[in-house]
């Protein structure tokens, strides 16, 4: 029997990661991820079991979870973030069995009720054309290794697919600081819907080392792509063209990316794609920032260079914000 495929984020966000999911399940129809982008399923597999139950992660998934059985789930707060339950997303689970998201949503949660989900997803979708199922949830590289057990029993029911999207490290931890501030300043009714809310941030707390990190997602899942957000949305085509190869299907279109060009403190709202917004017209990257920060990061940039021989555009030098 062959296996359905499942493609899983690894990484971080600020990133583009959300415009890269709409443009792979809205515009080119390659995987769907089911009720929403990001079901946070896949994490909670990872962490200890008191969490579980009363973390951040646990409260967002139910909040979800009561949308999603009480039929109140589509179009619900689509200015807020990255939920993907627009009608054009949810069409192919109209005769989706709630009581098997309502066992997979519920605890104790447990991979075998993940793999049990996702197989039907892909059992629904499949008849509207996809190629594979997907979970945007992002595992982090520095919770990777409490991944590993999920992975392998993973790899025994699905075709397995990864991928890593980056971004100018400067830039992209910049930008997770400015959200992550803007989190903890909202009223508390209103930054319950957010994970982190609480956490104490600054710039250099927020860098990833790309490729060691993405050195090991390759250990753990052979058949993993990491793609640059500025020369995917801005480049010569040959970042879209390693895509199409990565994925077997032809990238044609891409959802519009507020992060490219990189307008940085001059960014506007765009009700497409909210979650890139929140927080990044607070303070403006200058130029002596860019440089402060980036010497904490140095390492990153060395490695990659050392890697392929070159950084990609824009990275490693300020931009000038117009």
């Amino acid at each position: 029997m062959i296996k359905p495929t499942l493609l899983l984020s690894f990484g971080c966000g600020w990133a583009a990661t959300s415009p890269l999911a709409y443009t792979l399940q809205r515009y080119n129809k390659y995987c769907h991820t089911g009720f929403t982008k990001e079901l946070k399923l896949l994490p909670l597999l990872g962490i200890p079991p008191e969490e579980k139950i009363h973390g951040e992660l646990a409260a967002r998934l139910y909040r979800i979870k009561e949308r999603v059985v009480t039929g109140t789930w589509e179009n619900f707060e689509t200015d807020f973030g990255h939920n993907m339950n627009l009608p054009e997303d949810l069409a192919p689970l109209r005769d989706f069995p709630l009581d098997l998201f309502d066992e997979v949503t519920r605890p104790p949660y447990t991979v075998d009720n993940y793999i049990k989900y996702y197989y039907n997803v892909w059992e629904h979708v499949k008849r509207f054309g996809y190629k594979a199922v997907a979970d945007h949830s992002k595992i982090h590289p520095y919770q990777l290794e409490g991944f590993v057990p999920t992975i392998n029993k993973l790899h025994e029911h699905f075709n397995l697919k990864g991928y890593f999207i980056v971004r100018d490290p400067v830039r992209r931890a910049f930008s997770e600081h400015l959200a992550k501030c803007y989190m903890r300043s909202l009223p508390p009714e209103q930054a319950a819907r957010y994970k982190y809310r609480t956490e104490v941030t600054d710039p250099q707390s927020h860098g990833v080392d790309y490729i060691p990190a993405f050195d090991r997602i390759k250990q753990l899942i052979p058949d993993s792509h990491i793609i640059v957000m500025e020369e995917l949305w801005e480049g010569s085509g040959r970042e879209k063209d390693k895509l199409s190869k990565f994925l077997d299907t032809p990238i044609q279109k891409l959802w519009k990316n507020c992060y490219a060009p990189d307008r940085g403190h001059l960014i506007e709202r765009d009700p497409t794609a909210p979650c890139q917004y929140d927080g990044q017209t607070s303070q403006e990257l200058t130029s002596s920032l860019y440089y402060e920060i980036k010497q904490s990061f140095q390492s990153h940039y060395d490695n990659w260079q050392a890697r392929y021989g070159i950084l990609p555009r824009y990275w490693g030098r300020p931009l000038k914000y117009q």
